[in-house]
């Protein structure tokens, strides 16, 4: 039958070694490794306590302006999540709770009342208005 259509033989052949090409491609690729996380501990400073923070606020666990300091109001949202999260509620941002938390699967806060009890506010004034912000949140 090749001998009649040689141009299927080889449409058919070209076929076959894409075929071929992208098996070794996939068997080739490795799927990335989970991210490994380090523990964040309460008093901490810094880019990896903000980003924390900010996953926090996108879930809805902390709802004041953050700074980058791991304060006890970030423990507390912290713990709010682990709660939720079925994690146990230490407020310690272990390396378990920090991998559920960037994950697809965190769950949001659920609009349930907070049970943080609010840091001492400082008010500045600015152009715009007046701002309130908490020092260790």
């Amino acid at each position: 039958m090749g001998l009649a259509y040689p141009e299927l033989t080889e449409e058919n052949s070209a076929a076959l070694e894409l075929d071929s090409e992208l098996s070794e491609a996939e068997a080739t690729a490795s799927p990335s490794p989970a991210p490994e996380y380090t523990a964040i501990k309460s008093g901490t400073e810094g880019d990896d306590v903000f980003a924390m923070q900010q996953r926090l606020a996108e879930l809805g666990y902390l709802t004041v302006e953050y700074t980058g300091m791991y304060g006890e109001v970030t423990m507390e949202a912290v713990k709010a999540f682990q709660k939720a999260n079925g994690l146990t509620a230490t407020g310690e941002a272990d390396a378990e709770t920090l991998t559920v938390l960037y994950s697809a699967e965190a769950k949001a806060a659920d609009g349930a009342e907070a049970t943080a009890t609010p840091e001492p506010e400082s008010e500045t004034s600015t152009a715009e208005g007046t701002v309130t912000t908490h020092e260790d949140a």
